[in-house]
């Protein structure tokens, strides 16, 4: 503890992660149950060591400026499978009106129509895959592009607040054209990065800028993820992909065998889509078992 009045608590972190710790966990607890004898509730100002001169002044401190790491840092898209385009998406019934849907938002730039759009599928369904399409086609359309994980989006503010660089943090990811965001699931109980993101989300939003998520769960079943900003995942369009069939999981297989000239035998080929059901599980297999075949050669 710093300093503290009737209605303040000033608390000081050691550094970015601690102060990170304390918004994730501890924040709302202490909102809620932290009453002065007047029973109002006591506000809590926290910051990192040497960053708030305002408290520094409190406790008769000299008054320092906050100091900024020199550390390179670095806002970079997650890296793209060259593998995952349009054209080698395998088309399904159930799944052809969001690829058409995708596809049409590239070629007739109807870019922020629908904001956000929401890409809903379980895992090996394809949804990353269509992700990366788009973004290359967006790019080639010469569109400032920005496609993440969610942990990545994390981990880029997590950098950003021990380093002291929230305003490049915040200008990479509020002047780009689209953000697409993968596993948005994984926000969950992570209430600085959500309070982040919404910020992110409003600044995208209010300029026209097309935002794209993508998760295994709707957004009415999203878990520890703060009411508005769900909210916010609903104003747009669902598109909701479903997993592929087993004759398509076999006719994926076999193409994949085919492009990497790889020899399959009917029996390994019922071997490997018995044991993983799962399209990403069942390619992930498969590129093993062709890296085994190479090592033994």
């Amino acid at each position: 503890m710093v300093h503290f009045d009737a209605c303040n608590l000033y608390l000081e972190a050691p550094d970015a992660f601690q102060m990170l710790w304390f918004e994730e966990h501890i924040r709302k607890k202490a909102s809620r149950s932290l009453k002065n004898n007047n029973f109002r509730p006591i506000k809590v100002h926290l910051t990192a060591s040497g960053s708030d001169s305002r408290i520094k002044e409190k406790r008769g401190r000299k008054v320092t400026k906050e100091i900024k790491s020199d550390e390179p840092f670095y806002i970079a898209s997650d890296p793209l499978d060259v593998k995952s385009s349009f054209d080698t998406y395998l088309i399904s019934e159930e799944n052809s009106y969001p690829l058409q849907f995708l596809k049409q938002l590239t070629s007739l730039g109807r870019l922020a129509s629908f904001n956000p759009l929401y890409l809903l599928g379980e895992k090996g369904s394809g949804k990353t895959h269509l992700l990366m399409a788009l973004c290359v086609a967006l790019k080639e359309k010469g569109h400032a592009v920005h496609f993440v994980h969610t942990e990545s989006f994390t981990e880029h503010f997590i950098s950003a607040i021990r380093l002291g660089k929230m305003e490049q943090f915040r200008h990479a990811y509020r002047t780009i054209d689209v953000l697409i965001l993968d596993d948005i699931h994984l926000l969950a109980r992570r209430n600085a990065t959500q309070e982040e993101l919404f910020h992110t989300f409003n600044a995208l939003h209010s300029r026209g800028k097309q935002i794209i998520l993508a998760s295994s769960l709707s957004p009415s079943q999203l878990q520890d993820i703060e009411p508005r900003l769900v909210s916010r995942f609903e104003w747009g369009l669902l598109l909701t992909l479903k997993p592929l069939s087993l004759p398509k999981r076999r006719e994926l297989l076999s193409l994949r065998a085919s492009n990497a000239h790889f020899p399959l035998p009917d029996e390994i080929a019922d071997l490997l889509l018995s044991s993983f059901p799962n399209v990403e599980s069942l390619l992930v297999a498969f590129d093993a078992l062709i890296l085994r075949s190479e090592e033994q050669q």
